[in-house]
């Protein structure tokens, strides 16, 4: 844990979780302390704060009540979000503070981190959670287990219901969703197979319409139409595999299933060697005789006239 922080008390800002669900933590709170009411409250220097990003130093420096009583009262973040933010504030780093910083538990955790950040647009800390989450996912790879699936699908749904309202951007098309929104989201589709069964998953698609409109948008068509992929048939006897390549014309040629390439039965032939050579086998008769010079000569034929008319008179 980073050592503590020591304020003067002409420079400070007050920072209260209003409203904040605490979380217990086996580290110490870094700067916090408790208000009559029971919230948390923390501080930080002024200037330090208003430094951070535009969006801040309007908070800080202007004559309503947030800049006349130096404090800032935060509704939806919990102590460990506010706590890593301050350590980033002094020392350009936070340490995640959960039992397992490199399980899918983390999620949950850089992304209400992360969130913090967009709501006052503070690009710095934002590119660092971000840089966070994907090297984690990275790591991880493709996550299976439910645990894993169920941290997954509520650092998604926190993200959602936060990110959207705040950056400002209501389309979830691919070109235009918030990087965060987008990088999970592409996450989801290319392990949706692991994600289809959970049942925190589909209460999600249930509930954010936005989130299953970017799921839609973000997943890739079918590889094959439903006419040529593998179908079960009803009796469960044996799978019957469609044509690969249904043809144009008409008639029962296309429905023909395909056997893949004939064998070829040339190459699988015994080798008897050369055929033998049976022209040069057959015995010599010698020359064919004569038949037409050998004919008697019987002469020329006799001249019989013309033949008689056989009409009736």
């Amino acid at each position: 844990m980073r050592p503590r922080t020591i304020f003067l008390s002409s420079d400070v800002f007050k920072i209260v979780l209003k409203d904040a669900i605490s979380e217990s933590q086996d580290s110490p709170s870094l700067t916090a302390t408790k208000s009559g009411s029971g919230n948390p409250e923390y501080f930080i220097h002024k200037t330090l704060l208003s430094s951070l990003s535009t969006e801040l130093d309007k908070h800080v420096n202007n004559d309503m009540k947030e800049g006349r009583e130096n404090l800032i009262e935060l509704g939806e973040v919990d102590e460990p979000t506010i706590e890593a933010f301050l350590e980033w504030a002094y020392f350009q780093d936070y340490q995640p503070a959960i039992l397992a910083p490199k399980s899918a538990a983390a999620l949950p955790y850089h992304t209400k981190i992360y969130v913090l950040a967009d709501r006052f647009n503070i690009t710095l800390l934002k590119d660092l959670v971000f840089s966070k989450i994907t090297a984690l996912l990275t790591e991880l790879g493709m996550v299976a287990e439910r645990p894993d699936l169920v941290a997954m699908v509520t650092a998604v749904t926190y993200a959602y219901d936060n990110l959207l309202v705040h950056s400002g951007k209501p389309s979830v098309s691919s070109s235009t969703l918030e990087r965060l929104l987008r990088y999970f989201t592409q996450y989801i589709s290319w392990a949706l197979d692991a994600f289809r069964s959970n049942d925190e998953f589909k209460k999600l698609l249930a509930s954010n319409s936005d989130f299953a409109e970017a799921l839609f948008v973000s997943c890739n068509p079918a590889l094959k139409p439903p006419w040529i992929m593998d179908v079960v048939s009803p009796v469960g006897a044996y799978v019957v595999t469609r044509l690969e390549g249904i043809k144009e014309t008409r008639g029962y040629e296309g429905a023909q299933p395909d056997y893949g390439d004939k064998p070829d039965y040339e190459g699988a032939q015994p080798d008897y060697g050369d055929k033998p050579d049976y022209e040069g086998a057959q015995p010599d008769y010698g020359d064919k005789p004569d038949y037409e010079g050998a004919q008697p000569d019987y002469g020329d034929k006799p001249d019989y006239g013309d033949k008689p008319d056989y009409t009736y008179l």
